[in-house]
């Protein structure tokens, strides 16, 4: 017999601490597996180059730890981490299809002006292997951030980067 396994998640991007404790009141009493808070994503990580918002991030985390101390439930995001992380290129966006609403494929889901292809082409796959981005224009932090990270250092540390 299969058994399926539920979990949810309600998440709030964080930009200040009095938003942290309003979003979790809110939400506290909701039957929910986890309450996570992840940080804005901006164009090269811009909105955290500001000095008076690392200080503020800072603050942020704080009170997010706190929270998680009183419930198991409060999770802080893994981008907090990566504030300042981009590789030189995005070899992780292999990762996902990112599809619009005409089933255009996306280079990613934080490009939607970047289309490669459409998900019907017979050779979409071949398409969105060959496909290049200008990572100027990505945000930081984003969910291939971490993949992106662990390639990178694969490929340095390995005779043979592609066999993981």
């Amino acid at each position: 017999m299969l058994s399926t396994i539920t979990v949810s998640d309600i998440q709030w991007m964080a930009t200040d601490v009095e938003g942290v404790h309003r979003f979790y009141e809110a939400n506290r009493g909701l039957d929910v597996d986890y309450i996570s808070f992840r940080p804005l994503e901006s164009t090269g990580g811009s909105y955290y180059k500001d000095e008076s918002r690392a200080f503020q991030t800072e603050e942020i985390t704080a009170a997010i730890k706190a929270l998680a101390e009183q419930d198991e439930r409060v999770t802080l995001n893994f981008k907090w981490n990566m504030l300042d992380q981009q590789e030189d290129s995005c070899t992780a966006q292999w990762a996902q299809i990112a599809l619009n609403e005409r089933g255009e494929v996306m280079y990613c889901c934080h490009k939607p002006y970047q289309i490669v292809g459409h998900v019907m082409d017979d050779d979409i796959l071949e398409k969105k292997a060959r496909a290049q981005t200008d990572m100027r224009m990505c945000d930081i932090p984003c969910r291939m951030t971490a993949p992106n990270m662990f390639v990178a250092q694969a490929m340095k540390q390995r005779k043979d980067p592609y066999f993981i």
